[in-house]
């Protein structure tokens, strides 16, 4: 331990210095949070402050105190890996600009701050809008219907915006219909014996040659709910 701390630059009989080089520490990192390095510096550098916590609380003899301090900062930390990760996948699938990107980013945040779901699992559905060729204005367009229809169901959000997105191509309909599309998969779920989930596994295979015959996805999520009850 007293390695660990001498590598750091720190006299391990001066506990006043540790002290004040944690604090030091903990003040540099929270103001790090808030940003996202594409480069992959701040991560590092939370990864060594995380140590460095860790061993000076216990050279102090306070270690309950900052071992808690250093599991909710890499917690803090793995939410911004995880969540720069989802929004680089969306960013190579939708090949967007810059400007739409940060639109895009904004909006995941402002979900995982409005919403019961995290900024990551947006990031998730939104991929979903991309691969489905979605363009930046679609997704931001059709994301709060998924959000609604996801939270009113209890499903996971990326399969519901994963389901949301491939009946609408099946049925031949754009991101512009989702808002009517999640209402009727929202009331085929709550009035008869299904869910979301189901209705989007029968959709794999019904929706395509449905929307090729010419029906309606009214007609099929009726259809589908009467069989189910």
């Amino acid at each position: 331990m007293g390695g660990k701390l001498e590598e750091a630059g720190i006299d391990t009989n001066n506990l006043g210095e540790a002290q004040d080089r944690i604090q030091t520490e903990l003040a540099e990192t929270k103001s790090k949070m808030d940003e996202i390095d594409d480069s992959g510096s701040f991560m590092d550098r939370a990864s060594e402050s995380l140590e460095l916590f860790g061993a000076v609380a216990a050279a102090v003899g306070v270690s309950n105190i900052f071992q808690s301090i250093m599991s909710g900062l890499k917690e803090c930390a793995d939410a911004a890996a995880d969540f720069e990760y989802g929004m680089s996948a969306v960013a190579a699938i939708a090949n967007s600009s810059t400007e739409e990107m940060s639109e895009l980013s904004q909006k995941a945040l402002e979900i995982g701050s409005t919403t019961m779901y995290t900024a990551t699992q947006a990031s998730e559905a939104l991929s979903y809008m991309a691969l489905a060729g979605w363009s930046s204005a679609e997704m931001l367009e059709g994301v709060d219907g998924v959000i609604q229809l996801a939270a009113a169901s209890g499903e996971d959000l990326a399969s519901v915006s994963d389901i949301v997105t491939d009946a609408l191509t099946a049925f031949g309909m754009s991101a512009s219909d989702s808002a009517g599309f999640v209402d009727i998969l929202a009331a085929a779920a709550a009035n008869s014996n299904t869910t979301v989930s189901m209705l989007g596994d029968a959709f794999k295979y019904a929706a395509p040659v449905a929307g090729a015959l010419g029906y309606s996805v009214e007609d099929v999520s009726v259809a589908m709910g009467l069989m189910a009850n």
